[in-house]
């Protein structure tokens, strides 16, 4: 696959890392990650401290997802007062909408099984 020119390296690695500290945070919430076999990499203490800070990546993707469509809005408008909403919103859920769309006929097909297997047990503490 070859590297996009449109695309900054520093920002798609900031925007990976702050999904990774959201989806650690959510897998420990639910599946109490300092019990898994991913204490076999980290201690339960480096664990417990990149989950406890996910927060701080939803801080940080929004953050950075306010930057990027900002700039694009500047780059396709010329500036923020030229921008046309209709079409920008159509835009916007033209992005969103079909990945929603498959998160959600994933979910809907995948979930039921997953309930199957006992090491994906919900924490009920």
């Amino acid at each position: 696959m070859a590297l996009d020119d449109s695309r900054n390296f520093r920002i798609d690695l900031l925007r990976g890392i702050a999904i990774f500290l959201v989806l650690i945070l959510h897998f420990h919430l639910s599946y109490a990650l300092t019990d898994s076999p991913l204490n076999v990499l980290l201690s339960k203490a480096a664990i417990k401290a990149v989950a406890v800070n996910g927060n701080y990546g939803v801080t940080m993707f929004f953050a950075i997802s306010g930057y990027l469509i900002t700039s694009t809005a500047i780059n396709r408008y010329g500036s923020l007062g030229n921008i046309d909403l209709r079409s920008f919103y159509i835009f916007r859920l033209s992005r969103i909408l079909p990945g929603h769309h498959r998160t959600c006929r994933y979910l809907a097909q995948h979930g039921p099984v997953a309930a199957r297997f006992p090491f994906l047990k919900i924490r009920s503490d």
